[in-house]
């Protein structure tokens, strides 16, 4: 019995969430109503207060899910490594598995991902990605690059973060035509790219 209530309070759950993705479409957040998503999904006002608070709550944890998610990935791998490993064999043709897992993510997630990355969605969300990755690889890069100061570690984050995150808006909003191997392929040569700049400035 208990295991057919979980999976009916999942199945709840999943569908509010579902109709949120879906008004958020159209509208942005603050102009959706308890309401009208209830009506949406079929389901009683006090079915949803049993679950969250307000909208606001829902759609935080449906971003605190994501976030986990995609932080989970990134910290399954060693970029510092993967990119020795790389230079130690130029010839090997496909992209580093982070970037690879990474864009498969992203596909998973597409219609979640396009709405928190748009006008819509919350740009909170995007400066905590940005800011865990801040933290994971700014030491990393210390620890390669000890001649870099601060300040040029943090202004050539800036320029990877801010051109991912542009990437990856340019790909969902073309209905991502390219497949996930291609723009890790692409994010990796930026990547690799910014970073050989670097190691060029440092030694100048």
């Amino acid at each position: 019995m208990s295991n057919r209530n979980d999976r009916r309070v999942r199945k709840t759950k999943q569908a509010i969430r579902q109709g949120l993705i879906n008004l958020m479409k159209k509208k942005k957040l603050s102009e959706i109503t308890v309401t009208e998503l209830t009506e949406l999904v079929d389901i009683n006002r006090a079915t949803f207060y049993h679950h969250y608070r307000d909208i606001y709550d829902l759609f935080e944890s449906i971003e605190n899910e994501l976030y986990d998610e995609f932080e989970h990935t990134l910290n399954k791998y060693n970029l510092n490594e993967q990119i020795r490993g790389k230079k130690t064999s130029p010839a090997r043709q496909a992209p580093l598995p982070l970037f690879l897992e990474v864009f498969q993510f992203l596909a998973s997630h597409s219609e979640l991902t396009m709405l928190l990355l748009s006008d819509k969605g919350d740009s909170e969300f995007i400066e905590k990605v940005k800011e865990s990755g801040k933290q994971k690889y700014m030491q990393e890069w210390k620890s390669v690059c000890k001649e870099c100061s601060q300040d040029l570690l943090e202004a050539v984050y800036s320029f990877i973060a801010s051109g991912c995150i542009g990437l990856i808006r340019h790909w969902l909003a073309g209905g991502m035509k390219e497949p996930p191997s291609a723009m890790a392929a692409l994010a990796e040569k930026m990547i690799l790219f910014s970073l050989k700049m670097l190691e060029d400035t440092v030694r100048a």
